[in-house]
């Protein structure tokens, strides 16, 4: 139980002065006569008191809640640690699949659960700033396989982050978790170049448009 804030610096002495009095052999309603305060705090004040006879005080403690209000539940913190885990994608791409879930959550705080939960990398302040090639339009069905050696490079690294890492480095295994990374990054992956749609979701949308 927590005491009423103050901001008093002598009342942690008084409360410890209150308590040896009370452990002396007087009673509790005679404690709180002879110091002015309330039967009922003399009471909280022994409860608090610590075993340590030589301690001089009881310390004010602080009045801050220990959990915000709109503290995310565990089962969506979970929700959002697992989404992050499954395919390791970044918070924007966890938002947007969540969302898809049904799962009503706002983007920050996956960012925030992410970054408490170790699972984003911090930019490190020496690392070089360089330009990045923007990804082609694909205006037609076909121009979203282009032979540009930029986005191989992030395909490659892509397949290796999400799958080829989590298995054994063998052969007859790297083709087995290329073969089911392919079906997932075509029907399930979203991309955020594609505002967070499949390829085959990108390609069924150019093909009715045209």
């Amino acid at each position: 139980m927590y005491m009423a804030y103050t901001t008093n610096p002598r009342l942690p002495r008084v409360r410890m002065d209150a308590v040896k009095l009370v452990r002396s052999g007087w009673s509790t309603r005679k404690v709180a006569a002879h110091l002015g305060y309330s039967q009922a705090a003399i009471v909280q004040w022994m409860k608090r008191a610590p075993l340590n006879r030589r301690m001089r005080t009881i310390p004010t403690q602080s009045s801050k809640p220990h959990s915000h209000p709109k503290t995310l539940s565990e089962k969506l913190v979970n929700a959002i640690v697992a989404k992050r885990e499954e395919h390791n994608r970044c918070a924007e791409v966890v938002h947007e699949e969540l969302k898809k879930q049904g799962i009503v959550v706002s983007l920050s705080s996956v960012q925030r659960t992410l970054k408490r939960k170790g699972l984003i990398k911090t930019r490190s302040p020496w690392k070089r700033w360089h330009s990045t090639f923007p990804r082609p339009i694909a205006e037609k069905p076909g121009d979203l396989v282009e032979n540009d050696n930029a986005h191989i490079e992030r395909f490659n690294r892509s397949i290796q982050e999400e799958s080829l890492d989590h298995v054994p480095k063998e052969f007859s295994s790297y083709r087995k978790a290329i073969k089911k990374y392919l079906a997932y990054y075509n029907g399930e992956r979203s991309h955020m170049g594609i505002d967070f749609l499949t390829p085959l979701q990108k390609i069924a949308e150019l093909i009715t448009s045209y």
